[in-house]
This record gives C-alpha cells, sequence and structure tokens, in this order.
C-alpha cells in the first residue's frame, strides 16, 4: 500500500500539486507496461528452475521457446481485464500489486537456485 501512496505523491508533484488525469494515466500505462515486459523474463526464470518432471511424471522440459515468452507477455498486456487497471485511477494498486508480485517471484527463483531447489 505504501507504494501505491507513494505514486499517487509522485504524481501530485508531477502534476504541480493539482488533479491531473492525463498524469495519472500516463503513469498507469507505464507501470502496465513494466509489468508486461517483465512477466516473460520471470516465466523463463521460473521454467528455467523447474524439476524436469511434473507431478505425473512427465518430462516437464526446461527450454522454454521464445515465441512462448513472447505470447505470455503480448497475451497478458492485450487481455481486456487489464483495461480498468490501466484506464483509472484505481487500477494503480493493482498493477503495483502485480510488479511486486514479481520480484518476489524473482527473489524465490533466485533463493531456489542459490539453495539446489
Amino acid at each position: 500500500m505504501a507504494h501505491t501512496i507513494h505514486s499517487f505523491r509522485l504524481n501530485w508533484l508531477q502534476a504541480g500539486e493539482r488533479l491531473d488525469a492525463r498524469i495519472f494515466h500516463t503513469t498507469n500505462i507505464l507501470l502496465h507496461l513494466l509489468v508486461t515486459l517483465l512477466l516473460p523474463i520471470v516465466v523463463r526464470l521460473y521454467r528455467l528452475l523447474a524439476p524436469d518432471r511434473d507431478s505425473r511424471g512427465r518430462s516437464g522440459g526446461r527450454g522454454v521457446q521464445i515465441w512462448g515468452l513472447m505470447a505470455t507477455g503480448v497475451l497478458f498486456g492485450v487481455h481486456p481485464i487489464h483495461c480498468e487497471a490501466v484506464a483509472g485511477l484505481v487500477g494503480t494498486p493493482c498493477l503495483v500489486c502485480h510488479r511486486e508480485s514479481e520480484r518476489a517471484t524473482e527473489k524465490e527463483i533466485v533463493w531456489r537456485a542459490a539453495h539446489g531447489f
């Protein structure tokens, strides 16, 4: 929640201490773009550290094709469910939450790699 409040404060200061919807909307677009661009990276890291076998004993396949990663990012970026998060002010916490979730996943992946999991 603190990240959201700080982003609102920065938007307020950037707009000259007044409400300017363009500034808030631009921030949401940039946050959505950041999350969309980082998602394929997180997916690739996660898949590289995935076990060789899934729960049914099938080969999990560590290699991830680049087109699959690109499709993941594109589908996430253009999915209609994100319209409200990007278009409105109330969507900023959702975008910040997505980014924080990606950071937590990255840290878990690094921890697992360091500890042999």
